[in-house]
């Protein structure tokens, strides 16, 4: 998300010819207001305990919830790095909601696996968050850098390629642990 955020407007005027910064801005915002909304309007989506739920359930379930999310991080950068302008500014759109909701499924996730002891929760928050905010320093200078000296598209296919082993290296980790 850093990556584009870091390259948004300079991306989006010379790759697409886009020049509105108004608009640019209103999209960005929308996928964060979209996710808000929504995290409002539905429920948790707790499985109260379930663990007879079929396997079409259970892939949708925690902890696979975090690796579809990372699945649609993939395609975001596709379409980032793609030649229309509709999908990326649909990618940029869903980039937001899906931000939103990859940070609220990390927090959930850290919940369930410190089965509520306070200090195993608050070290999990640490670590995430200190992998998530160097993971943001790092983007913030390889984007603009990736974007300058290579092609204005790299930076979203670098940061596709992250989110693509991170994807198999999360899923089969938790397909190993919890099945």
């Amino acid at each position: 998300y850093i990556i584009e955020l870091s390259t948004l407007v300079l991306f989006f005027k010379e790759y697409h010819g886009w020049n509105s910064a108004t608009g640019i801005g209103v999209a960005q915002s929308a996928g964060d207001l979209t996710a808000a909304f929504l995290m409002k309007l539905l429920p948790s989506g707790s499985d109260g305990g379930e663990s007879s739920a079929g396997f079409c359930r259970r892939i949708f379930m925690q902890p696979y919830n975090l690796s579809w999310l990372v699945l649609l991080w993939i395609l975001c950068n596709l379409g980032m790095a793609g030649p229309w302008l509709a999908a990326a500014v649909t990618a940029q759109v869903l980039m937001g909601s899906l931000l939103v909701y990859t940070l609220k499924f990390t927090t959930d996730l850290c919940l369930f696996y410190s089965l509520g002891d306070t200090g195993v929760l608050l070290t999990m928050q640490v670590w995430c968050k200190t992998f998530h905010n160097a993971g943001a320093c790092f983007a913030s200078i390889l984007g603009p850098l990736l974007y300058s000296e290579v092609s204005p598209v790299a930076p979203f296919l670098v940061a596709g390629s992250i989110s693509l082993t991170t994807f198999v290296i999360f899923s089969v980790f938790f397909a190993c642990r919890v099945g």
